[in-house]
């Protein structure tokens, strides 16, 4: 025999208008700091594209004539999780797979996830937003809703520094 429970449903009624506009001030403030970048799937967002005209930190070197830029010491990127840096206004993010490191722009090609944030799985960087899967050779999307590739960046280790070449014209 079950003990008396009270009918709640009509408690929906009173709640459910707070919590609509909880989730559209969430949503605005995500919108805001660019947080769902491009929007999210269905939803319309800010659709613009970022552009910034910040420089390369400081330690950054050019190495070589063939447009190399080191970005970062060996050691700070470890195993266990992905090292973000800033290029001329680019977010790009470092991952290790073993021993072999790999460099990816740090937005998803569905809806601008931080892939920084996501995690490696069988040879993919995952997206932790909507789960779409890159593949970490050549970022071509394997699995999930985005259908666009992710800037991949060649990577090349030289002593203690690691160097990516930087897209685009020399």
């Amino acid at each position: 025999h079950l003990p008396f429970v009270p009918e709640w449903s009509w408690l929906r009624l009173l709640v459910r208008p707070l919590v609509v506009r909880g989730v559209n001030s969430i949503w605005e403030e995500d919108l805001a700091v660019e947080l769902c970048h491009g929007g999210w799937p269905g939803v319309p967002g800010k659709e613009e594209e970022l552009s910034s005209s910040a420089e390369p930190a400081p330690s950054t070197a050019v190495v070589s004539q063939e447009n190399w830029v080191r970005i970062a010491e060996q050691a700070d990127v470890l195993e266990e999780g992905p090292y973000t840096v800033r290029l001329s206004g680019q977010e790009i993010v470092l991952w290790r797979d073993k021993e072999k490191l790999h460099a990816f722009g740090n937005r998803c090609s569905h809806t601008g996830g931080p892939l920084a944030l996501g995690h490696l799985k069988e040879k993919r960087v995952v997206c932790p937003w909507h789960g779409s899967g890159f593949r970490l050779d050549n970022g071509l999307p394997c699995n999930g809703p985005a259908k666009k590739e992710v800037d991949v960046y060649r990577v090349q280790l030289s002593g203690k520094g690691v160097f990516i070449q930087k897209p685009g014209p020399v």
